[in-house]
C-alpha cells in the first residue's frame, strides 16, 4: 500500500513538474507584446487680437494650441486664450475682454453666423467707452474668423440671450463681420515690437 502511494505520489510530483517547464517553454516562445509609442500630439498656429496701448489699432499676436481634430473644441481654446490676455512679454497689448467673463456656448450656424454665449461679466465687467466696445467686438470677430474661414460673422449673447449693446455705444443688433481695417499696420507693430524689446532689456 505504502509503495502504491508513494508511486501515485512520484506520478503527481513528474505531471506537474512537466507541466510547469511546459509553461516556461511556451512564454520563452511567446512574442513580446508590442511597445506602444506616444506620438507627439498636433499643434496648430492660431492669430489672436488685443488691444495697443499705443493706438486704437488691434494687434496681432501668434499662439501655438494642441490640435484635437475637434474644430470647436479649438475655438473654446481660442476664446479662453482670448479672455486670458496677451502673453506677459508683450507690454503693449492690453485685453480685450473682461477676465471673469466666460464663454458658456458656441454654435455655428449654417449661414457662417458663430452664436458667442458669455456669462454676465462680458457686459457687467466691461469698462465701457465707444473705443473700448469696438476693439472688444472686432477683436472676438477678427480672431475667429481668421483662424475659422467658414466663420463669416459673429452675434454675441449673454446668458443665452441676445444684447443688443454692451454699455450702450455700440449697437449689436446685428451680427458683427470681421474687420481688419483695425489691425495696427505692420511697420507700426514692428516699431512698438522693438519698443518693447528696449524696455524688457531695461528691466
Amino acid at each position: 500500500m505504502k509503495r502504491l502511494l508513494l508511486a501515485l505520489l512520484v506520478i503527481v510530483l513528474l505531471v506537474t513538474a512537466g507541466l510547469l517547464i511546459g509553461r516556461a517553454v511556451l512564454d520563452l516562445h511567446r512574442p513580446a507584446a508590442p511597445v506602444q509609442r506616444l506620438l507627439p500630439q498636433a499643434e496648430r498656429e492660431l492669430l489672436l487680437y488685443f488691444g495697443d496701448n499705443q493706438s486704437a489699432f488691434l494687434v496681432e499676436q501668434r499662439l501655438r494650441l494642441p490640435d484635437s481634430g475637434d474644430e470647436m473644441q479649438l475655438l473654446r481654446q481660442l476664446i479662453a486664450a482670448l479672455i486670458a490676455g496677451p502673453s506677459p512679454s508683450a507690454t503693449v497689448l492690453v485685453p480685450v475682454l473682461p477676465p471673469a467673463s466666460r464663454l458658456q456656448d458656441a454654435v455655428l450656424a449654417a449661414d457662417g453666423t458663430l452664436l458667442l454665449d458669455f456669462n454676465r461679466a462680458l457686459i457687467d465687467q466691461h469698462p465701457g467707452g465707444s473705443a473700448s466696445e469696438l476693439l472688444t467686438v472686432r477683436a472676438l470677430a477678427n480672431t475667429v474668423s481668421a483662424n475659422f474661414p467658414e466663420i463669416k460673422r459673429v452675434r454675441l449673447l449673454v446668458d443665452g440671450l441676445v444684447i443688443t449693446t454692451l454699455k450702450g455705444h455700440l449697437d449689436l443688433r446685428g451680427p458683427v463681420s470681421a474687420d481688419f481695417s483695425l489691425v495696427r499696420p505692420e511697420e507700426m507693430q514692428d516699431g512698438s515690437q522693438e519698443t518693447a524689446a528696449v524696455n524688457e532689456e531695461r528691466q
